[in-house]
């Protein structure tokens, strides 16, 4: 099970959460939060979490990474031109990026190219106070990560997470937690107090292994594809690529398949990027 998974399916089920810590405001100050397609107007780009409050006239635009990479800053602008080319330049647009674990590349908040300066907002979890993130159920799993006054974070979670009422919902938590959990701690550890059996019982946990089940069948469907291009024709223009990407990214299936016949009988790659606009407007 993959951790930005997890992430995104957390902002999904309670955007107001995720709005409220990354925009420094009290959930009764935010209004509407509603939760936008991740899918940006250009090829292969695609948003971990893009959320809109409408009364603020304000987009949120949340990327998850387990560690900073030196790519993400021109990323983040990418992203960001993209955001305003969609909703307009009447839109405000604040863009948080939240590193799961320290390591990687040097952590920079700003994006420079030609005299252009884009800036956004880091957050490092493991700077972040666990106590914050359990005032709030759907951040909770976060906990685990972030950095405990005193204790030991997984037991420090077990003991609050017993004081949730509800028996679904600890199971939900508990395997938010879990997953995220083993990107720092030994799996023994993890479930030694979130043990498997607790996660069984949650709804969220079948999602997110649906969706990895989903995500490597879309992935080993876009490799065929590409493969038997290149074997076939040789190398594979940008745009060809780009489009297959974005419908591994949006796990169409569907659409993979398609391509992969085409790949397979067409004669040359004009002949495969007609067969694509077909397949794309029909």
């Amino acid at each position: 099970m993959k951790a930005d998974n997890v992430c995104k399916l957390l902002c999904e089920l309670a955007p107001s959460a995720p709005a409220a810590w990354l925009l420094d405001l009290h959930p009764d100050q935010l209004g509407l939060v509603l939760l936008e397609s991740p899918d940006l107007p250009t090829a292969a780009l695609r948003a971990d979490v893009v959320l809109r409050l409408p009364e603020r006239s304000l987009l949120l635009h949340i990327e998850f990474q387990t560690v900073f990479s030196t790519d993400v800053p021109r990323r983040m602008f990418s992203y960001f031109a993209r955001l305003v080319e969609r909703y307009g330049e009447g839109v405000l647009i604040r863009q948080a990026v939240v590193v799961l674990t320290p390591g990687g590349s040097r952590v920079r908040q700003v994006y420079e190219h030609s005299g252009t300066v884009h800036r956004f907002r880091v957050v490092k979890l493991w700077e972040q106070d666990a106590a914050v993130l359990l005032e709030h159920e759907a951040l909770a799993p976060f906990a685990v990560l972030a950095r405990w006054r005193e204790g030991e974070p997984l037991a420090g979670f077990s003991a609050w997470l017993q004081r949730v009422g509800d028996r679904r919902q600890r199971a939900d938590l508990a395997t938010g937690a879990a997953v995220l959990g083993r990107l720092k701690f030994s799996q023994a550890q993890v479930e030694r107090y979130l043990p498997e059996t607790v996660m069984m019982e949650s709804p969220f946990y079948k999602e997110i292994l649906a969706r990895g089940k989903l995500e490597g069948k879309a992935e080993a469907e876009a490799r065929a594809v590409l493969r038997t291009l290149e074997v076939r024709f040789g190398a594979v223009p940008q745009v060809v690529r780009e489009t297959i990407l974005r419908a591994e990214q949006a796990h169409d299936l569907l659409l993979l398949e398609a391509m992969l016949e085409a790949a397979l009988r067409t004669p040359n790659l004009d002949a495969f990027e007609a067969t694509l606009a077909q397949l794309r407007g029909a």
